[in-house]
């Protein structure tokens, strides 16, 4: 009988079995960890390891259970980077903790002050960073398995019951966030990514009687994974990990292939995707038997301690506490009580609904330094001209509308974040909005929710909020206003864009953007050169009427602006290349002759690109102020015509001089510098 369809555990009782059952699959492999198969079966005899009192007498765990413990607690504190700080000063270096007033109560507990093969790029990017990687700055491109061994905490916190309704949103973004904090390969995202949304739908979603584990993980795999699937790149990966966990599903359910046999053409275990494969094939082979799929998971001669640690998770959580106690005696397992009692303290604090509490006397918040891994130092424009509160617009994918309201003078002294109002969620019914607590909360710890969600402005029924249209009666040349809105900060949150007036001429002002807001190259290279000689083979690319620079102003125009504010633009007509066509476009880009005309001297030319631009890869150079100038494109010029007709992109430089940049048009570290005509 299947073991699942006769009794589906408690929901306290899936919290505990995923801590411990990840601990057992830990400590069962952990001794064998860098040993081959032949050497394993000829100590432990031809069915290798079996029980944990073979392993020690209590059997050890090793750095994936010590890191899942402080990355739990941490979600409990709010703060889990400081815990993986604390987690470090473990392991004999406390430079990046104050050791004499610790925030976590396992710094506290001497059996975790051991060092068990901790993995190099953990302790690299935790030891190397102040706040770890991210989405914009990954630290590296390694993809060990030292994400998705620690990755199960991130599937239980989250209530089903979550603010705006889609629980699996907020696993994503913590489990994603958490794994870019140390591994910046796209796979360690998504290994990370999928164990904490197995363990979410098996836990906080349920299970009915006669549910299969495989169609748990089916599950998983059909839903986006927006950080990864944007880029050429993370769709790739993406679908090579799907394949690789359903090829793990197809080897499980084929009795003619042996447990050695599928788990060698798995993989070893030792990067992020190959520990979820094997952890995967193990738990659907012997989903009814934890202690057969645990001995299946560590004997061989991979990662042994990494593939039994996830399995454990996951079928502890689907088989629940009871059956991992009944497969292995957990009196011969270290840290059993600091398993459990972080396991109960995880269950209160998802049953809450509670956001994490502030904490004001960590480092961060004495620096007034924000406490998320996406840190966001102020930005080169003038905060004190941004309106107050600042409100955005957001729409997440079940159709949710929300409002932030924060105050944008500064950040939060206390939390070390920016100081916010609250968020609010739209009613349709009544066209009303309701102030929500919950997710007041969760973005206050996870913001911003990034590609997860649509950003709005000018919606039906929305624009109430938006800040009041400047008053542009009295405009001259040199003034500065704002008008529209972009993220201009390390998030997604749309700051108003800060405009400075060139010039003013019968009734319009022509004005530029006073920082670089967008990364990109002039043209497309796939749509210029022959992609098998490299030779220029498509002039019109190099047109501004075909140019990706154009593109990005469009699509600036399209979510820049409300519909009131897109009634006060002007469109400027451009040459589009061939003769008496052009093209009329409200978003556009200064030709050489406009810049130097309007802008004389190389240093007003000098301009900088927003914190957003930078975090993007935006070529910048310091000048001899200290001052991080960039690269941002001007029109092409167009000499002759026909077969004899040549077009030169060019760029302002970071010195304020303008050049022809050939080659260089496919760069991606240039940037935009929007440009708009105004009634007034």
């Amino acid at each position: 009988m299947n073991h699942h369809s006769a009794l589906v555990p408690d929901k306290r009782s899936r919290f505990r079995g995923c801590l411990l059952g990840g601990a057992v699959g830990d400590a069962l492999g952990y001794p064998i960890e860098f040993q081959k198969e032949s050497e394993i079966f000829r100590r432990y005899g031809k069915d290798g390891i079996r029980e944990l009192r073979q392993a020690g007498r209590p059997a050890l765990v090793s750095d994936d259970t010590q890191m899942t413990l402080f990355a739990a607690n941490g979600i409990i504190l709010g703060d889990v980077w400081a815990a993986y700080q604390e987690w470090l000063g473990t392991q004999g270096d406390k430079s990046r903790m104050d050791p004499s007033h610790p925030r976590t109560w396992l710094f506290s507990e001497p059996r975790l002050h051991a060092r068990r093969a901790p993995g190099n790029t953990c302790l690299s990017a935790i030891r190397d960073s102040e706040n770890g990687g991210s989405f914009y700055h990954p630290l590296n491109q390694s993809k060990g398995c030292g994400t998705v061994m620690r990755a199960a905490p991130f599937g239980l916190c989250v209530n089903h019951e979550h603010a705006y309704g889609q629980g699996d949103i907020a696993v994503y973004k913590k489990a994603a966030q958490d794994a870019v904090s140390t591994h910046g390969h796209p796979m360690a995202i998504l290994s990370s990514n999928a164990l904490a949304q197995v363990i979410y739908e098996i836990v906080q979603v349920g299970t009915a009687p006669g549910t299969r584990l495989e169609s748990v993980i089916e599950k998983v795999l059909g839903k986006p994974v927006p950080v990864v699937n944007h880029s050429r790149e993370g769709a790739s990966c993406m679908k090579s990990f799907n394949a690789g966990v359903r090829r793990a599903i197809r080897l499980a359910q084929d009795p003619s292939v042996s447990d050695l046999t599928g788990i060698h053409a798995l993989g070893e275990g030792w990067i992020a995707e190959e520990a979820f494969y094997i952890a995967v094939f193990c738990a659907v082979r012997f989903q009814d038997r934890f202690a057969e799929a645990i001995r299946a998971a560590v004997n061989h001669s991979g990662d042994s301690d990494s593939t039994g640690a996830v399995c454990g998770n996951i079928l502890g959580a689907w088989l629940g506490e009871e059956a991992v106690r009944k497969a292995f005696r957990l009196e011969d397992l270290e840290l059993t009580d600091v398993i459990l009692t972080t396991a109960d303290r995880l269950y209160d604090y998802q049953d809450q609904g509670a956001g994490p509490k502030p904490a004001a006397d960590s480092a961060a918040a004495k620096s007034g330094a924000p406490m998320t891994h996406d840190k966001a130092p102020r930005n080169p424009v003038r905060e004190s001209r941004f309106p107050s509160p600042l409100i955005n617009y957001y729409e997440f994918p079940n159709g949710t509308i929300v409002k932030e309201i924060r105050n944008s003078s500064g950040f939060d002294p206390v939390t070390g974040k920016l100081a916010k109002f609250g968020v609010f969620r739209y009613i349709p019914e009544s066209r009303t909005w309701k102030e929500d607590p919950a997710l007041t909360a969760e973005f206050a710890y996870d913001h911003p929710y990034g590609e997860v969600c649509e950003h709005l402005r000018g919606k039906a029924d929305l624009s109430e909020d938006l800040p009041p249209l400047p008053d542009l009666k009295n405009l001259s040349v040199g003034s500065t206003f704002c008008l529209g809105a972009w993220p201009q900060f390390g998030g997604h949150d749309f700051y108003p864009v800060e405009w400075q007036v060139l010039d003013v001429t019968d009734g319009t002002a022509l004005c530029m953007s006073s920082l670089c807001l967008m990364t990109a190259g002039y043209c497309d290279f796939d749509g210029a050169k022959d992609p098998k000689t490299g030779v220029l083979k498509n002039m019109e690319a190099l047109t501004w009427q075909k140019s990706l620079a154009r593109r990005k102003c469009r699509g600036f125009y399209k979510e820049a602006f409300s519909e009131e504010e897109k009634e006060l633009l002007i469109k400027k007509r451009i040459p589009a290349g061939d003769e008496d066509v052009y093209c009329e476009d409200p978003v556009f880009l200064l030709s050489e002759e406009e810049i130097c005309r309007l802008l004389p001297s190389p240093s007003q030319r000098q301009a900088e690109a927003s914190y957003a631009a930078k975090a993007s890869g935006a070529l910048c150079w310091r000048g001899d102020e200290i001052e991080e100038h960039t690269f941002y494109w001007v029109l092409p010029e167009e000499q002759g015509s026909g077969g004899h007709r040549i077009i030169h992109p060019k760029a302002v430089t970071f010195d304020g001089t303008i050049h022809f940049h050939g080659r260089n048009i496919y760069h991606k570290d240039y940037t935009v510098r929007p440009c708009i005509l105004l009634k007034i």
